[in-house]
């Protein structure tokens, strides 16, 4: 259920790469590899729980995904999904949790670690 958090990570990402087109496998690394492992904060048990939030948001319309036979290559980051990622933004702010706040400079910190920003 992590679905929220994927919207606002995906969103950032894809601003701070400054592309609307991202390749899954390079997300998925920052995920698991970049957020997950070197910033100990995880929201997927794995790949198939983080391909169901991008289902979701596909089918909220926030986002595309372009598929070869098998598998997710590419994800279409759409205006929907910023509108998502503000509400996750502001979700903090609105009941006054420091978690979530934390939450969301951990992964503002790890993307801009990773894409060196």
């Amino acid at each position: 259920m992590a679905w929220n958090y994927t919207a606002y990570i995906l969103w950032k990402y894809s601003i701070r790469r400054g592309e609307n087109i991202i390749n899954f496998r390079n997300f998925m690394n920052f995920i698991f590899v970049e957020l997950g492992m070197k910033h100990r904060l995880f929201f997927h048990d794995g790949e198939r729980d983080l391909c169901r939030d991008l289902e979701y948001l596909k089918d909220l319309g926030a986002i595309e995904l372009v598929r070869n036979d098998k598998s997710i290559t590419k994800i279409i980051v759409k205006e929907l999904l910023g509108e998502i990622a503000k509400a996750v933004e502001d979700f903090p702010r609105k009941i006054k949790t420091r978690l979530f706040e934390e939450y969301l400079k951990r992964i503002d910190s790890a993307i801009d670690v990773s894409l060196g920003t």
